[in-house]
């Protein structure tokens, strides 16, 4: 198991990221989130789409 926080890939090598009922369970959203998205960032290729989906 990962934390999504910190992801374990290569950059850029993705075109989508889903990220689905994930942000919920983050302590500290404002601390947390945007090491989220820099990761997110990172792995994906430079056209590529995220998306989020939270209840």
């Amino acid at each position: 198991m990962g934390d999504c926080r910190y992801l374990k890939f290569e950059k850029e090598v993705f075109d989508i990221v889903i990220i689905q009922g994930r942000l919920y369970h983050l302590p500290d959203l404002d601390k947390n989130l945007p090491i989220l998205l820099d990761g997110v960032k990172r792995v994906l290729r430079k056209d590529g789409l995220v998306l989020i989906v939270e209840p």
